[in-house]
Parts: structure tokens; sequence; C-alpha cells
């Protein structure tokens, strides 16, 4: 399926980083690789060379060389090639999705930032967007920038309610332009 017509302009203007797209041949680089190219310092370099964490159940946490080395140098743009991995085979042994081999995963820095990234993929200056009421403020102030139209519909202990739902987008459709089926919705 050709998802393109989801994706915001400024979205579908992204172009990958060269260096960044050659950093994913580094998971497992060759030892007699050089890297010249900038993001990848030399670990001897690093002000830390290991580190040891005491925790609240009095067990130790330990990071040796080749892990700190590995946790301050610049990652791929996805993250962190091991914990992907991790992730893509959890999500494909515990919920089996359509089209897995198709897709991909990304992780962030925290909901927000993972929330911020898919909203401005899809949404244009002006967009419109369904939220209900009260919606979390903090995506509000993640939507502000975007200046998009909101369409509020009612919610209760199941989340949004059908009837609101259809009334509020059918009562917004008239300022949504372009876009007018509109392909958000925010919770």
């Amino acid at each position: 399926m050709d998802y393109s017509r989801f994706i915001s302009k400024m979205s579908l203007n992204r172009k990958p980083s060269g260096i960044s797209e050659m950093r994913k041949y580094l998971a497992e680089p060759s030892p007699s690789l050089v890297w010249l190219a900038s993001g990848m310092p030399n670990p001897q370099l690093f002000p830390f060379r290991d580190a040891t964490f005491s925790l609240s159940d009095g067990s130790v946490l330990e990071i040796g060389q080749d892990l700190m080395a590995t946790g301050l140098q610049y990652g791929p743009t996805p993250g962190y090639i091991p914990l992907v991995r991790q992730l893509k085979d959890m999500t494909l042994r515990n919920h089996s999705p359509p089209r897995w081999g198709e897709s991909d995963l990304l992780v962030t820095v925290g909901c927000q930032d993972g929330l911020a990234k898919a909203l401005e993929m899809l949404l244009d200056v002006g967009d419109c967007v369904v939220v209900q009421e009260p919606c979390y403020s903090d995506v509000l102030c993640i939507l502000a920038p975007l200046t998009p139209k909101f369409v509020v519909v009612a919610a209760d202990e199941k989340g949004n309610v059908s009837v609101g739902a259809e009334e509020g987008t059918r009562t917004g459709r008239a300022g949504w332009g372009t876009r007018a089926q509109g392909h958000v919705l925010g919770a």
C-alpha cells in the first residue's frame, strides 16, 4: 500500500544524511575498516573507560570498556542496533503485525519525542486533528507550531464517543481544505 498520501509535505521532502546511511554498515564492521567520515570518534579519546553503579537493591551494575565505548559513540538514527533488533523480534513474537517484514522501527528518547516526530510526519500546517475532550495538554503543545484546526469530541471511560466523533468530523470537514478526509486522531 502506498502511504505517501498520509505523509506531510515537509516529511516527503526529507532526505537521509549520507553519513548516517553509511553508518548502518557499521553494525558489524570488519576489523580492517578505517572510518574516515565524521561521527565516529576514537573511543580511546573518551574520558570514561568503565563505570560501576550501586543499585537500591544492593546489587552492582558494571559497565565494561567495550560497552562504555559503544554507549558513548554516535549511533545509527533508528537507535542502538541490538536494542532495535530485540524490539523488532519482540513485536513479531508478541503481536505478529501484518506486513511486519515491510515495516521498520525507530527508538526515540521518550514518548513526547516520538509523538512529536509522528505528528510532524503526518501533519501539514493548518491540517485538521480530531482530539478528545479532555486532551493531554502536552499533545496540544506539540501541535501548536502546526496551527491545526481542532475538532473536539467527547470521551468516556472507553475513549472517544463515536457519535461525537462522527458529528465533530462532519461539522469540521468544511474547513479541512485539500486534506478533507483527515488522517490523525489525537488522544
